[in-house]
């Protein structure tokens, strides 16, 4: 795997501590932040999952989220969470030792030896376009 360049349009924004990182890229998003937008917390204290479950946040892992402005229908939008999980999948693979068995839960888990380490939560906001056809605005990619 080759190493990995962070595209000079991304904005990164590390915080200590925060309620939660998609919270706090829909409230960016919502102020117009750029696409490439990312919040990065050392811990969260009100993280969450799909279906509004909790997300346990403690302080040492990587909780993550990405603003995307993707200006797309819906349809091709929902193609995010699994190109999501394959680039994840893809570099946790390449960090793992070969005996550790990493598997994708479709769509939005990562599991090593059949326990989930990873989550994907997305979050996102459509509208109309000028044809009358609905697009998604913005989606939060939200990781943990």
């Amino acid at each position: 795997m080759p190493n990995p360049i962070i595209p000079s349009s991304f904005f990164i924004n590390y915080f200590d501590k925060v309620e939660s990182t998609n919270q706090l890229a829909i409230l960016e998003a919502n102020q117009g932040k750029p696409s490439g937008t990312v919040i990065v917390a050392n811990s969260q204290s009100s993280g969450r999952g799909r279906l509004g479950r909790q997300w346990l946040s403690p302080p040492g892992n990587l909780y993550t989220s990405i603003i995307i402005r993707p200006n797309c229908p819906p349809m091709i939008a929902a193609q995010i969470s699994l190109v999501t999980s394959v680039a994840i999948w893809e570099t946790v693979s390449y960090l793992l030792p070969a005996n550790k068995k990493i598997l994708c839960k479709w769509p939005n888990d990562i599991l090593i030896n059949y326990k989930k380490v990873s989550g994907i939560l997305l979050e996102s906001q459509t509208a109309i376009d000028s044809k009358n056809n609905p697009i998604v605005e913005w989606i939060i990619v939200g990781v943990g």
